[in-house]
């Protein structure tokens, strides 16, 4: 598995590379981190149990091995600081649309490291999803500085679901954003 040493624009070491079995207890943390925090994410305070992210890391892992999913995790000092994938839909008549998450550790946000991260896994998602054709992904409508990116990337809206999202306490936008990739 492809293993990438990188440098942000603002001087970060990272690590770059897919996830393996050992990593669940970091995937485990990492992730109800960020749920207690509230970020952008669909989990808004939820505690994911030990379990359902084994389930969710052995699941990932098959789709990977079946050219299915791209997922990257991102280390500094052999701390996980972020995730990323793109996933192919299962239906036949969606083949060649896949999915983007991303996710940054609050200390490493800012930093370039969404940057790298996003342009790595599309990189890698065009040599190993051969039917993909388009990304698609959600953002929260309050989230300027990752929609900014994402237009940066050539992402461009087309739809929203307005007050589609309960973020903190508020309603917000749903924006739905995509981006051709052959």
């Amino acid at each position: 598995m492809n293993v990438y040493k990188r440098i942000t624009k603002k001087g970060l070491s990272v690590i770059i590379r897919y996830p393996k079995q050992s990593d669940l207890e970091s995937i485990h943390r990492y992730f109800n981190t960020l749920s207690k925090e509230r970020t952008y994410l669909s989990e808004q305070g939820e505690h994911i149990s030990r379990s359902e992210h084994q389930k969710y890391l052995s699941d990932k892992l098959k789709r990977i091995q079946k050219k299915k999913t791209v997922w990257f995790l991102v280390f500094h000092n052999n701390t996980l600081i972020g995730s990323s994938t793109i996933s192919l839909f299962d239906k036949r008549a969606f083949f060649h649309v896949g999915e983007f998450l991303i996710s940054i550790a609050r200390k490493y946000r800012g930093k370039g490291v969404g940057e790298l991260l996003l342009k790595t896994v599309i990189l890698e998602s065009k040599k190993t999803l051969k039917s993909l054709k388009i990304l698609i992904l959600e953002v929260f409508g309050n989230n300027n500085t990752a929609i900014n990116m994402y237009k940066k990337f050539g992402f461009k809206p087309y739809g929203k679901l307005p007050e589609g999202v309960l973020h903190r306490k508020k309603y917000v936008d749903d924006v739905l954003m995509y981006k051709r990739i052959r």
